[in-house]
């Protein structure tokens, strides 16, 4: 955990020394704050979705006018439902999983002004688990997502996306698929989807 989050305030700091040479034309700085649906994929049944947000923010190196490499650092929730009670009940239980997620994405942009351009980006992440919660126990108590048994803290995956930036304003739509088993339980398997909207603001 230490060394995550020493390598989160590495990359933060990293981002806004690069800010400081925006007057080079070569790195940006932003902000992102989204929301959407994120479920679990694999052998479970009766899984549904739920709702996803996630805020952070970005770096953007520029190698050309069309090409960039934009890392990234966001808190994150993922995550799934799935019902209990067949039939005959409507109980369910939510899994909430809350994690720092670092994705690094390859980003080719069509500019068509100064002002106007759409993007199209891919590339990997990797996340770690802060917390959450999956049930409660006999007592009441909300139980660890990521206690031994239930889900394991880390995930990586490859994220896709595309989008467009007006000026310093930008909007994009992406998916990210897991690739991992996170799953703490034996044969079982689970893997981490989510479907986003991102809105961001560039410095």
């Amino acid at each position: 955990m230490k060394r995550i989050l020493s390598l989160a305030v590495l990359f933060l700091g990293l981002v806004f020394s690069a800010h400081a040479e925006l007057e080079e034309g070569t790195f940006k700085f932003g902000v992102r704050a989204g929301g959407g649906f994120a479920t679990l994929t694999g052998d479970a049944s009766g899984l549904s979705s739920v709702f996803n947000f996630h805020v952070g923010a970005v770096g953007d190196y520029a190698f050309s006018e069309s090409f960039y490499l934009e890392p990234g650092l966001y808190f994150t929730k993922k995550g799934t439902s799935y019902d209990l009670g067949g039939y005959f009940s409507s109980e369910s239980i939510d899994v909430d999983l809350y994690y720092l997620q670092l994705p690094v994405l390859a980003s080719y942009r069509f500019n068509f002004t100064d002002k106007f351009g759409l993007n199209l980006q891919a590339g990997p992440y990797a996340a770690f688990g802060l917390f959450g919660s999956c049930g409660e126990d006999e007592n009441g108590d909300d139980v660890s997502s990521f206690d031994d048994g239930n889900y394991k803290r880390f995930d990586a995956g490859l994220r896709l996306a595309t989008g467009a930036q007006f000026s310093a304003f930008s909007v994009s739509l992406g998916y990210d698929l897991g690739l991992m088993n996170i799953s703490d339980a034996e044969e079982v398997d689970a893997k981490t989807a989510l479907f986003f909207v991102t809105l961001g603001y560039d410095f």
